[in-house]
């Protein structure tokens, strides 16, 4: 999820209660993989300047989708935090 997660849809709500504020979340995002993020030439190069394997990882998605091994889905994330006021 945390490669797929791009350009989301966040909203939130808060409610004042007598002694606690509840906030409420709601995310969702389209996980998909749409484009080549990795530089061309040498990949290793690549990981060994950026230690970062986002942008491969994509990469492997976005074949895979490409080649129909996986698909492309919608992720909804809802949750609630209850503040106590002092």
């Amino acid at each position: 999820m945390y490669y797929g997660i791009g350009k989301c849809n966040l909203k939130y709500t808060c409610t004042r209660h007598l002694a606690s504020v509840s906030v409420k979340f709601f995310i969702e995002d389209r996980y998909d993989f749409d484009h080549i993020r990795t530089i061309s030439g040498d990949v290793e190069q690549f990981i060994v300047i950026d230690r970062d394997i986002g942008p491969l990882a994509n990469d492997a998605g976005l074949i895979s989708q490409a080649d129909g091994v996986i698909s492309n889905y919608h992720i909804f994330i809802t949750f609630e935090k209850i503040i106590e006021l002092n």
